[in-house]
């Protein structure tokens, strides 16, 4: 995940990217003969990297970023909590949980349209919610999404050109707007406690039986309700 704080009038940005586990990856070649020839990945050998990238150009002043290791979970917690928004720019992930922790410390989120958290903000709280996802996917039929546009296979080789530009655009918007973004973060917040208990989803699931689903995809809507998914 990625945490930024937004510092006095000038809205100097800091940006924390947490979560960066070592690895050791072929430094630049194919075959490697030992341990001792494969570089080493980690949240320092990152930040350096970040801050070579990055110090050189003007345009980036009042930006900075502190890479962050692995850490447990009340660590993230508290990382929520002292940040002003939360960003996922993670795609084709299935269903994210970062989103949703976020608005559990009362700030804002910035996600993917893709994932399957951007997706669920979209179809269901839009009115709230639709500022907090990036539409940062080119198809080649435009818009409204449907199910065929965001298969693999159909995909052009333009289709994420635009990720760039609309995350840069995103993330000045959110600075600009943080705190109207995150009074809708807590509003959208308390609809989901109301309308995605544990009883909601309990009774979906036994609504989910009716014979009037046979052979039909279904989804948990909100308060319970079960509903097909649309293909378009």
């Amino acid at each position: 995940g990625v945490i930024f704080r937004s510092q006095g009038k000038k809205k100097k940005v800091l940006i924390k990217v947490i979560g960066i586990s070592e690895r050791r990856l072929p430094g630049g070649v194919e075959e490697v003969d030992s341990a001792d020839d494969l570089r080493v990945v980690n949240a320092d050998s990152v930040q350096s990297w970040v801050r070579g990238v990055f110090e050189v150009q003007e345009d980036w002043n009042g930006v900075s970023f502190d890479v962050k290791p692995t850490m447990p979970k009340t660590q993230v917690d508290a990382e929520y909590k002292s940040a002003d928004g939360i960003l996922t720019a993670a795609y084709f992930e299935h269903f994210g949980l970062v989103p949703f922790e976020a608005l559990t410390s009362g700030r804002s989120f910035l996600v993917s349209e893709l994932s399957g958290a951007g997706q669920f903000v979209i179809e269901q709280y839009s009115d709230l919610g639709g500022e907090f996802v990036v539409k940062d996917f080119a198809p080649a039929k435009g818009r409204k999404l449907k199910s065929e546009d965001l298969k693999l296979e159909t995909f052009t080789r333009n289709v994420f050109n635009d990720r760039p530009e609309a995350w840069t655009q995103a993330m000045a918007s959110l600075v600009e707007n943080i705190e109207d973004r995150n009074t809708k973060a807590k509003q959208l917040a308390e609809r989901l406690l109301q309308e995605y208990t544990l009883e909601h989803f309990a009774q979906s699931v036994v609504h989910a039986f009716d014979e009037q689903w046979n052979e039909k995809t279904t989804c948990q809507a909100p308060a319970g309700v079960v509903k097909v998914v649309s293909e378009d």
